[in-house]
């Protein structure tokens, strides 16, 4: 007989919401943070009558505050949908530990629950939903995978309910399940959007929680997680991003807590979308000449900061490091990464140098630089630095990493190269193929204006 734990010792107002509570007395103080009044706590048998909430999930109508893009329910699942019977224990607990043991992002977004066991909370039942998807595609299991497509809609429903709460929107659990379905939509890639409705829901949730509720060790992993999201939304929409704004580069991170090596580059990659929305002014005429150099020199500043964050964190030379056996071996997989994604946001700004007449590489002067050549050499780099570390063989989350940068790199091949093949070959047989990342395989970006080339 499998052992049950005791009944929940959370106050009556964390048990109706379904989240952890922090057992403070006489107040929890996290109904106190949420600005909740807190119930109390159960001392004797009490009996709930949940026959209401069981019979019909109602959503509340929607909050004007607060209108967050979310993908849309898949057309098939329109209609009543029953609740799956509850997976088997062991069942529940491989699922999970196979989605850990893959997807080491994850592990953060489990600090707020118990454990992995089965859990009415939206947060719990996004993880379930993206565990089921990755373990069924992954092992060829259609029923598990079917299980985590009705979890991924029943999550959706729930996380609009939250976010109709102005109090329960801005908490840690309800981004980090937004995060989830995110993941869940990289992996199934339900719907060709889909992927961006979720980049747009975190982008518009992180703004409104503001840089203050992102400064605890919790709150502040969950914000890296989301800043490639919400600088990946902006270049799309060619928009400023606000992580350039002072407030959220400053406020996460205080004094004592350095900058890693990533969040340095974020905060570069944050500027380009900037860069983008600046010179279409430009190219539409209405800029001035004290505008076009502000332009000019802002764009300039960020090649130099992105060659200089490569030098401080002692990543090889641009164009030349490859050739070295030595070099090309003595770095992390995440430092490769890094340094693909670096390439990526220079390759961003081909066009933008381009129309400002500035080179793509600081020793090669604009009126010699052969762009186009520069261009292939650059994407050269990140496919070879992918293939380093992206195998039909590899474990962990490597693939996912290389994602954006083989988009990129692929984008500024020749159409119908032997190059260009080589990276659609990685992208569609390795990462989406080989390790489930459906958003990984190639798509036709080319009449996007994410990249104009």
């Amino acid at each position: 007989m499998v052992n049950r734990g005791g009944r929940s010792k959370a106050c009556r107002t964390c048990k109706r919401r379904r989240v952890k509570c922090d057992h403070g007395k006489p107040n929890c103080q996290r109904c106190e943070k949420s600005g909740l009044r807190c119930e109390g706590y159960v001392t004797h048998g009490e009996f709930v009558d949940e026959t209401i909430r069981f019979s019909k999930d109602a959503i509340p109508p929607q909050n004007s505050q607060l209108q967050l893009q979310l993908a849309n329910t898949p057309s098939k699942t329109i209609g009543r949908i029953h609740s799956p019977p509850p997976l088997l224990l062991d069942e529940n607990t491989i699922i999970h530990t196979h989605l850990f043991s893959k997807i080491d992002e994850v592990k953060s977004l489990m600090s707020n629950l118990d454990s992995f066991s089965p859990s009415n909370s939206t947060c719990a039942l996004a993880i379930r939903a993206l565990a089921e998807i990755y373990f069924g595609k992954m092992n060829y299991n259609k029923r598990i995978s079917d299980s985590g497509t009705r979890d991924y809609v029943r999550a959706l429903r729930r996380v609009q309910v939250d976010l109709a709460c102005s109090t329960v929107a801005l908490e840690w659990d309800t981004l980090a399940s937004v995060v989830c379905l995110c993941m869940f939509e990289n992996i199934a890639f339900t719907d060709k959007t889909g992927w961006l409705k979720h980049y747009e829901g975190i982008t518009q949730l992180v703004k409104l929680r503001g840089p203050s509720r992102h400064q605890t060790p919790l709150d502040r992993e969950l914000l890296r997680q989301c800043r490639f999201e919400i600088i990946v939304c902006a270049l799309i929409n060619r928009s400023h991003c606000y992580l350039t704004l002072p407030e959220w580069r400053s406020i996460p991170w205080p004094a004592s807590v350095p900058k890693t090596a990533s969040d340095t580059l974020h905060d570069i990659f944050a500027r380009v979308p900037g860069h983008l929305h600046d010179v279409d002014s430009v190219e539409r005429g209405e800029a001035d000449d004290k505008f076009f150099h502000d332009l000019r020199q802002r764009v300039e500043t960020t090649l130099s900061d992105l060659e200089d964050w490569e030098q401080f964190h002692h990543h090889p030379r641009p164009l030349t490091s490859l050739s070295n056996p030595t070099l090309h071996s003595a770095h992390s997989t995440r430092d490769k990464a890094l340094l693909a994604l670096q390439r990526a946001i220079i390759l961003c700004m081909s066009r933008l140098c381009a129309v400002l007449n500035i080179p793509l590489v600081a020793e090669i002067p604009a009126a010699f630089e052969d762009r186009q050549a520069v261009r292939i050499a650059i994407a050269s780099e990140i496919y070879q630095l992918a293939t380093s570390c992206v195998g039909h063989t590899t474990l962990g989350t490597e693939p996912l990493l290389f994602i954006f940068p083989l988009q990129v790199a692929s984008m500024n091949f020749g159409e119908g190269s032997v190059e260009e093949k080589r990276a659609d070959e990685v992208m569609n047989e390795v990462i989406a193929g080989t390790h489930g990342f459906e958003i990984g395989r190639r798509r036709a970006w080319r009449t996007s204006r994410i990249i104009p080339i």
